[in-house]
């Protein structure tokens, strides 16, 4: 089991950032942590770039007229920003800032040259922006214009952009698509091995679905549809070449769709496979399959049956699920669940859900109040619990799996980053913040 240790190495540079103004947050990546700070009521934003190895903080302040969005993610050494300006000629500015904080326009996205903008602006509307970074290459944005006066407001149609990075080029979604896939969750938008675009198009999340439906809730909203679930994949260059073409066929791509009898809570892309979990709604029962992308056939093979609903945080269960995930190279879906026995004691499990269903049960552990399991690492062999105070914010515990002692508790704080430290194996890195 690693030592899990405290590391206040960039509590002076967040020490004064823990107040009601300030909004915070820290990521962890190629041996250096990202600390963003925005100060709200003075548009203050800075970048900070702590080097592990060297211990030397680096950062930037930018006082910013306009709103922006940080994109991030483990598959790219960069940093992308989004700013917004939305007005007198409304834009998106797409920026790429480098681990020395260095910035590089990558291209603008004038609105006010898309016709169906202009439209709404005619309303005097003003937008929401959402995007995600799905690889070091593209950018996935989905805009949504609204108007507001007094005590009406008025939501319109989405636009969505795909942006090339590489190129700096972007390719606006043609608004017939955008009416289809308006419901998308933007989390729930991914680039598989730089092949395969997913979307997932439901109005409820799973849990949410699940709960409405088995408490007969459902009554009051008559469409099937309005439960539908589906899986769209899309190989990546036709999605482009479809889009530039205005010929997108979102129905020949769908490979999963799920009424009101099941719900789809886990899914992953691996090896040109696609894995999904289907749970069903009056049945005691899921599934876990696979199709093979690559064959072209939308054929689902059973890999395993249990009888056990599987749902991430229903109000109907008695567990919640702290992960899951796809095991590397194996057709097995790993679970991390606490089972909760009362309002203070909880049981840690596993499940690995492969060829043969297997269980793997930790302690009992008694928390305090307000206290629940906020992660679980089995390899490393530690739990990490959340306890919330109106006063205090959180504070965060670490516990071993196989003993339950103790192993580390932080001062009252608002968020937490941890990983594994580059300069020791051994070590697990805390930074509360």
């Amino acid at each position: 089991m690693k030592k899990i240790c405290l590391f206040d190495g960039l509590r002076e540079y967040l020490s004064d950032c823990n107040t009601g103004d300030f909004s915070n947050f820290c990521h962890f990546k190629n041996n250096k942590v990202f600390c963003f700070t925005y100060k709200h009521p003075f548009k203050l934003y800075r970048i900070g770039v702590f080097c592990i190895e060297t211990k030397k903080f680096k950062c930037k302040y930018f006082n910013l007229p306009n709103d922006i969005i940080i994109l991030y993610n483990d598959t790219c050494e960069d940093i992308f920003t989004i700013h917004s300006f939305p007005t007198p000629f409304p834009k998106l500015s797409i920026k790429k800032m480098s681990s020395e904080l260095e910035e590089e326009d990558i291209i603008d996205i004038p609105l006010s040259e898309s016709e169906t903008f202009n439209n709404y602006l005619i309303c005097k509307a003003e937008y929401s922006v959402y995007a995600k970074l799905l690889d070091k290459k593209y950018i996935f944005v989905k805009l949504i214009p609204y108007s507001s006066y007094k005590n009406y407001s008025e939501t319109f149609e989405p636009l969505f952009f795909l942006i090339d990075i590489a190129a700096k080029e972007y390719y606006q979604l043609p608004c017939s698509l955008s009416r289809t896939i308006k419901n998308i969750n933007m989390t729930e938008v991914h680039l598989f091995d730089s092949k395969y675009l997913f979307f997932e198009i439901s109005n409820l999340g799973n849990s949410e679905k699940y709960d409405l439906l088995i408490s007969n809730e459902e009554s009051d909203i008559s469409s099937v549809n309005y439960y539908t679930q589906k899986h769209i994949i899309y190989p990546f260059e036709q999605f482009k070449a479809d889009v530039i073409k205005n010929s997108v066929d979102l129905e020949k791509y769908t490979l999963t769709t799920a009424q009101t009898e099941a719900v789809l809570p886990f899914y992953f892309i691996e090896d040109d496979n696609y894995y999904y979990l289907k749970t069903y709604v009056n049945e005691n029962k899921s599934e876990f399959y696979k199709i093979n992308l690559s064959e072209n056939s939308n054929n689902p093979i059973l890999i395993c049956s249990t009888r056990e609903r599987i749902l991430e945080n229903s109000r109907f269960t008695n567990y919640r699920i702290i992960k899951g995930r796809k095991i590397d190279k194996k057709d097995v879906l790993y679970i991390a669940r606490e089972i909760i026995e009362s309002q203070r004691v909880s049981t840690i499990e596993s499940l690995y859900i492969g060829e043969k269903m297997l269980t793997k049960n930790y302690n009992t552990f008694r928390f305090d109040r307000n206290e629940r399991c906020f992660d679980i690492c089995e390899s490393d062999g530690y739990l990490v619990t959340a306890k919330f105070s109106q006063t205090d914010g959180f504070i965060f515990r670490f516990f071993s799996l196989f003993d339950k002692s103790l192993l580390l508790q932080t001062r009252p704080c608002s968020k937490i980053l941890y990983f594994s430290n580059p300069l020791n194996n051994e070590e697990v890195l805390v930074i509360p913040y």
